[in-house]
């Protein structure tokens, strides 16, 4: 997703930290920066956040936990 998060003019990021530090290995916890999946979930059948962005958010939620139950 590149766009501009509702809390600052940088763009959303997201960080990973794997298994001994090596990428090749088990993902084991992910952070987001300046965005709120929470709030988008909250808001999105009030017409505040774009349908299209609403859906990516779904979407991010629903691999999360999907991941961290085969994982």
């Amino acid at each position: 997703m590149n766009r501009v998060s509702s809390y600052g003019s940088n763009p959303p990021t997201y960080w990973g930290v794997y298994e001994d530090n090596d990428p090749k290995k088990r993902l084991m916890m992910i952070a987001n920066l300046d965005n709120d999946i929470g709030e988008s979930w909250e808001y999105s059948a009030s017409g505040f956040v774009p349908i299209a962005s609403a859906n990516e958010i779904y979407k991010l939620g629903i691999n999360y936990v999907i991941y961290a139950l085969t994982h």
